[in-house]
């Protein structure tokens, strides 16, 4: 929301605040890192989420520990810096084909998760013809919070400029970033 960056080191399992420094940018721990490798990662930001969870950080997993782990992202007001604090797993499988590897919430402010599902991981451990592949299976799986309303849907395809230069006021972030999409496709002048 205040335009701060973060990146996730997929394979080790790191996750970082992105910082401008310099000339350019830095990456700084954003979290004592406890799970990998980290397929995925998000912030809450949706209206049908409770107030407690927004801003929480979330990462995808998808070896050893299946699901997805939720951070809480205290940010120290003088200097911009960001540091994540563990707190109880939003999602976790028993199934030891769950493969959460992506994560993002959807204009009604449901969190969709696509689940690889599939019994081979890794690189090449495995040969690329094993029939255990699957390529054809897989899930997407809505989360929503349990007795709230739905987030409102905000029309954001094809709407004058000037009605979604105001949506860039709303406060969820993926309403922000689809009127940043529309935008981008109209005329620059």
């Amino acid at each position: 929301y205040w335009g701060y960056h973060y990146a996730n080191d997929g394979t080790g399992g790191r996750a970082y605040q992105v910082r401008p420094e310099g000339t350019g940018f830095k990456m700084h721990e954003l979290l004592k890192k406890e799970v990998r490798p980290v397929a995925a990662d998000e912030v809450i930001s949706s209206a049908n989420f409770p107030d407690d969870m927004q801003g929480d950080f979330l990462i995808c997993n998808t070896i050893g520990y299946l699901g997805i782990k939720q951070y809480s992202l205290e940010r120290n007001p003088e200097n911009g810096h960001v540091w994540g604090t563990p707190k109880a797993d939003l999602l976790v499988s028993s199934d030891k084909n769950f493969r959460p590897t992506d994560a993002v919430f959807g204009s009604d402010g449901a969190l969709f998760v696509a689940d690889w599902h599939n019994v081979i991981i890794g690189h090449m451990q495995h040969n690329v013809r094993d029939p255990n592949r699957d390529h054809k299976h897989g899930r997407v799986y809505r989360v929503t919070a349990k007795g709230r309303p739905l987030q409102e849907d905000v029309e954001i395809a094809g709407q004058p400029i000037a009605k979604l230069l105001k949506v860039l006021e709303h406060p969820i972030n993926g309403v922000r970033q689809r009127a940043r999409i529309e935008l981008s496709g109209r005329d620059s002048k």
